[in-house]
Parts: C-alpha cells; sequence; structure tokens
C-alpha cells in the first residue's frame, strides 16, 4: 500500500515541476514586435524628407522622401528626438504598447522673401545658412519661397543675376520660430570682386579661405579663383591656408567690381630629415603636421620630403610615432634631425645590500647618442627618486632597502617628448660590505675610552674601602 502512495507522490512532484515554463511564455510575449508607422511633419503638416529620427535603444533611421519611417518595436517606453539639416527640432517620449500610427510635428517651418529694386528681368538665387548648410532657392520673379527650415538661428542671402553678371544684393539675419514672410529692399552698394590667390611661385592655391572684416567670404577653387560680393567702403581683408594667416590688408578699398590678385606667403615645402648622427633618413615614411592637418610623405634618396605648398608657418615632422620635431617653415629648403631610434636604458647595478641601500646607475641613450638632462626616476611602489642625467647621459639613483632577498623596482625615463620604461629586479647580497669595518671604528673607540674613564672614577672608591678595612683590623 505505502508503495503506490510514494509513486503518486513522485509523479505529482515531477508534474508541478514540469509546469514550471509558465513564466517563459510570459518573457515570449514580452518580446513580441509591434507595427510602429511615424510620419515626420512640419508646422505645417507638410511631410519632412532627410530628417533624422533618433530612438533609444534603437538607433538612427533618416526618413524618405513621404517622410514616413516604418519600425518595429518592443513594447516600452523610448526617447525620440528628430534633427533636421543638423538642428534638434523635436524632443520627446514615445509610448509603444501595441501597433502605433502617429505623426511627429516638428519645429520646422517656411519663410517667404520678396526683393524690391530689382531689374524685372533678374533671375533671383536664395541662399539660407542654417548651422553649416546651405539651402539654395531660384525664382524668376522678385519672391524666394523657402520651405522647410528648421527653428533657430538662419542667415538669409539673396543674389540677382543679369545679362551674366551676379551680386548679391540683400541679407537677413533671423531666429526662426514661426513661419516667416519678408520684404527687403535690394542695395546697390554691393560690388563683385573676383579674388585669385597665388603663391610666391605664382601657382593659384586651391581651398585658401578668403575672409572680410574677419568673417568668411568664399573659398577658392582649382584656379585659385572666388568670387565675393561686398559692400562699398574699406574692409580688412585675409586670406587663411591650413589655420594660417597667410595674407592680410587691414584698410581695402571697394568702390566698384573689381578683380584682385593676391600673392599669399605660401611655397613648395622642402625638409631633409637626418637622424640622431646626421645621417639622411631615405625611404622612410614621415608624419607632417600642418595645424590640424596630417601629410604622410615618404623621404627620397636624399631623406628629403616635398609639398607643392605650404604656408609659412610652425609645423612638426615625425618618423617615430608621437615624437614629433617642430620647426618653422619660411618659403627655403630646412633641415630637420628627427629621431628613428627612441630612448633606451641601459642598467647597471651598483649595489644592492640587505639593510643598506640599493645603487643603480642609469644611462639614456637615443641610437648611440647619449642624452644628457633627461628626467630618470627610480620607483618602488610609492616610493620614488628622481634625478636628471649628466652631461655624460647617466644618472646614479638610490633607495634604502629592508631584509629582503631580492626587490622589484621600476625605471623610467623621460626625454626629448619620448618615455622609455623597464621593470627589473635585482637580488640583494647579505654579505658585510667591504665598508663596514671602517664604520665600527669609531664605535670601538668610543667603548674603550668609555670602560677607561669608569674606571678611573671608581678607583679612589676602592681605596678608601681598603683603608676602612685595614683600620678595622687594627
Amino acid at each position: 500500500m505505502l508503495r503506490p502512495l510514494a509513486f503518486f507522490l513522485i509523479l505529482l512532484a515531477v508534474c508541478t515541476g514540469l509546469s514550471t515554463p509558465v513564466p517563459l511564455m510570459t518573457a515570449g510575449v514580452a518580446q513580441e514586435l509591434f507595427p510602429v508607422k511615424l510620419t515626420i511633419e512640419d508646422f505645417n503638416g507638410k511631410s519632412v524628407s532627410g530628417a533624422a529620427l533618433q530612438l533609444s535603444n534603437y538607433g538612427t533611421v533618416i526618413t524618405g522622401v513621404s517622410g514616413i519611417v516604418q519600425l518595429q518595436l518592443k513594447a516600452g517606453k523610448y526617447d525620440l528626438s528628430v534633427s533636421f539639416l543638423s538642428v534638434l527640432v523635436y524632443s520627446g517620449s514615445l509610448l509603444v504598447s501595441g501597433p502605433l500610427d502617429a505623426a511627429i510635428k516638428c519645429a520646422i517651418y517656411d519663410v517667404k522673401v520678396t526683393v524690391t529694386g530689382i531689374q524685372t528681368n533678374a533671375t533671383l538665387l536664395g541662399v539660407a545658412r542654417v548651422s553649416d548648410k546651405l539651402v539654395t532657392v531660384r525664382s524668376t520673379d522678385a519672391t524666394v519661397d523657402f520651405s522647410q527650415l528648421p527653428a533657430g538661428d538662419v542667415s538669409i542671402f539673396l543674389f540677382a543675376a543679369v545679362q551674366g553678371l551676379t551680386r548679391l544684393v540683400a541679407e537677413k539675419e533671423l531666429e526662426l520660430s514661426k513661419n516667416v514672410v519678408l520684404t527687403l529692399s535690394a542695395s546697390p552698394d554691393y560690388r563683385v570682386i573676383n579674388a585669385r590667390v597665388f603663391d610666391l611661385t605664382g601657382h593659384p592655391v586651391e581651398s585658401a579661405i578668403i575672409r572680410l572684416d574677419g568673417n568668411p567670404a568664399n573659398v577658392t577653387d582649382a584656379t585659385g579663383r572666388a568670387f565675393l560680393f561686398v559692400k562699398e567702403g574699406y574692409h580688412a581683408l585675409e586670406v587663411e591656408y591650413y589655420e594660417f594667416n597667410v595674407f592680410e590688408d587691414r584698410n581695402v578699398q571697394v568702390w566698384r567690381d573689381d578683380s584682385w590678385l593676391i600673392n599669399a606667403t605660401i611655397s613648395p615645402l622642402e625638409v631633409q630629415l637626418v637622424d640622431e648622427n646626421s645621417t639622411p633618413v631615405r625611404a622612410r615614411p614621415a608624419l607632417l603636421q600642418i595645424g590640424a592637418h596630417n601629410f604622410t610623405l615618404t623621404s627620397d634618396s636624399a631623406g628629403v620630403i616635398r609639398l607643392p605648398q605650404a604656408p609659412h608657418a610652425p609645423m612638426s615632422v615625425s618618423v617615430l610615432q608621437n615624437v614629433p620635431s617642430r620647426f618653422v617653415f619660411n618659403g627655403v629648403p630646412v633641415t630637420v634631425n628627427v629621431f628613428t631610434h627612441g630612448l633606451s636604458l641601459n642598467i647597471e647595478v651598483v649595489r644592492a645590500y640587505m639593510l643598506g641601500s640599493l645603487t643603480l646607475k642609469v644611462e639614456v641613450r637615443v641610437g648611440d647618442i647619449t642624452v644628457k638632462n633627461a628626467t630618470v626616476r627610480l620607483k618602488r611602489g610609492a616610493v620614488a627618486v628622481d634625478k636628471a642625467s649628466t652631461e655624460h647621459g647617466y644618472a646614479v639613483l638610490s633607495m634604502s632597502l629592508g631584509v629582503e632577498s631580492s626587490v622589484a623596482v621600476s625605471v623610467e625615463a623621460s626625454a626629448l617628448g619620448q618615455v622609455a620604461t623597464e621593470e627589473i629586479s635585482v637580488n640583494t647580497s647579505p654579505l658585510i660590505p667591504a665598508t663596514m669595518p671602517f664604520a665600527l671604528i669609531p664605535i670601538v673607540m668610543f667603548e674603550v675610552f668609555r670602560r677607561r674613564l669608569r674606571g678611573k672614577l671608581q678607583a679612589p672608591t676602592v681605596s678608601r674601602r681598603k683603608a676602612r678595612r685595614r683600620v678595622a683590623a687594627l
């Protein structure tokens, strides 16, 4: 009777245990994906193409022509943001609990500009600068419609083209927070300047930035040309190349359409690289840095690297990574010492005694050359000793020791923009140093003197005791 009851109880327990997967079915429901349709709209309800929609834990999606984004999302709450022309135009949250079809209205507006005072046969070109993006619109009448500009700071420029001549006729700065309708009067004071930038050898300079009164006006093309639209009057003219100022005239008069020829302090660069032994560094890749711009160049058979055009400015070149040699280019060939070997350490253990000291002689070298005035550090745990290398290129450093039979220390040297580190383990000696007996001489002499002095002081006392004893015997 007991065996069938036991069998029944075991079977019941097994069946109960098999029922535990129920929570897994619940987890499967939580993983279900729901279809989500989002339509990105501007303030006027028109769909927005090219908007960047970003969802937390999902990524970024760019809207197409319809402005619609189709997603498959799990249930939950998502942080949602929308950017247009690199400007944030919406920020909020999205709650998904099932299939969803929603419209996201963003801070994107329309701007309509009418220009008065221009010729009837003029073609109008409108340019809106938003952040670092440009939006252009052409019109054959006096009105330009900018559709869908993001909220924030917007610069409006209007150009009129008549018989092949284009000039800036009006401009306006806006802080956009709604739809805007503007009427601007064309100014007759803008002049067209055909500017060309050349280096000191007469070659055109491409990608030079021309500034007027500190503001970028245009960038030169492959022929060194840039058209400027400038108001009549006096202006400060500057030319920037690789972030360095290569031309400056603080008092340029504009009073008519004109052509400018600008000779900038830019020349062909020629640098000979030599190593620590003054030997040319041949057929070696080198990194040339001019401002924030990097150029990888290979030296020729004479160790020379070349760049067709470079500003007269400070720059650096390196063969070893992170070890630049700085120099100033003034338009003439220059020779620069570069490091090809890197720092190395030659460590000699002078002494290592228990309950004494550890003394190391550290020589700092770059290739075959010793380095003076290098900072050398001997470090053990939190204890560090610093010293500068002598004119002979070495430093002697000492550190107190306990009763350890061996000690691990690190030696670090820094010089010429480089750092070299070595970890060493030194066995200490329990032997008494040869100088130890000489150190004991003063102690022995003091002890002898002390005993003699004590004997002299006690001698009279002993004599008096003997005399008393003799008297008592009588």
